[in-house]
């Protein structure tokens, strides 16, 4: 991996997703191309007609306000340069003047890795984790998402969220190449059976290609509904990195209709690694 994008809103930011993203850049020795994504609030254009009212004083608080905003966002990057910018790991800033959510796809295009704040939202609304922004994101990046952990510690074990289906093989391959230093952490592949029939997935081939690139893995087969037991065994478990496939795409549709995927991002505090062909 060569080129990690971090997106940060310049009008709240948030310090744990640049210091995960640091500790990924040092770990795989990429670089970290961070993108500063303009706000509504700064491209809104005067109004010209207040209906043959005067206009003076409209047009003055308005771009008076445009101005602090400006300003806001300015002093933010200025910061976070001098934060970032000494440190081992480098750091490249890109000032976006478009739609955000645009932007970032154009950006992710040309990326191995996007990582972003499950609360990121670039309007006002009042929203809770995840925000509408880092769905449309999930669903449209063009390389695999990392929803950043509240708080990091480190990485004692990788969980593989597995169905057998060709979307999680597709999650687990992408973060198995971009990350090998990883190979040899503990592993843990977790299928959850509804229905009580105990199905394997092809676990010999499955168990053959995870020997040539992981030393220590185990399956856990857990019988009971997914909505439940995914949030069950994730819970009891710290430091690890969670793995899934495509969301909002068939695939893996147990794991990511709307009452369960959304439900598990805002209540997990841990990284989760999504990606989709």
């Amino acid at each position: 991996m060569e080129k990690i994008l971090l997106a940060v809103d310049a009008l709240k930011p948030n310090r744990n997703a640049p210091d995960f993203a640091s500790y990924l850049g040092r770990l795989t020795k990429s670089g970290i191309t961070c993108i500063f994504p303009d706000h509504p609030e700064t491209t809104v254009p005067v109004h010209r007609d207040l209906h043959g009212f005067p206009i003076a004083f409209a047009e003055s608080k308005a771009a008076k306000n445009q101005i602090a905003i400006k300003a806001r966002i300015e002093e933010t990057i200025s910061g976070f340069k001098k934060q970032y910018g000494d440190s081992d790991t480098m750091f490249v800033v890109h000032r976006e003047s478009g739609l955000p959510e645009e932007d970032l796809v154009l950006e992710s295009r040309f990326a191995d890795m996007l990582i972003l704040n499950a609360e990121m939202t670039f309007d006002n609304r009042l929203e809770g984790a995840p925000t509408h922004f880092v769905i449309n994101m999930l669903k449209k990046a063009e390389c695999p998402v990392i929803i950043a952990p509240e708080s990091f510690e480190g990485i004692d074990e990788i969980i593989f969220c597995y169905d057998g289906a060709y979307d999680s093989i597709f999650a687990i391959k992408q973060f198995t190449y971009l990350f090998p230093q990883l190979q040899n952490k503990k592993l843990t592949v977790l299928q959850i059976d509804e229905d009580g029939k105990g199905k394997k997935h092809e676990e010999t081939r499955f168990s053959e290609w995870l020997k040539s690139h992981y030393n220590n893995f185990q399956y856990e087969i857990i019988n009971g509904k997914v909505k439940h037991m995914l949030f069950d065994f994730l819970f009891k478990r710290k430091d690890i990195f969670i793995v899934m496939g495509a969301y909002g795409r068939t695939a893996l549709s147990t794991f990511f209709k709307k009452s369960t995927a959304e439900p598990l991002i805002k209540t997990i505090t841990q990284p989760v690694f999504i990606s989709h062909f």
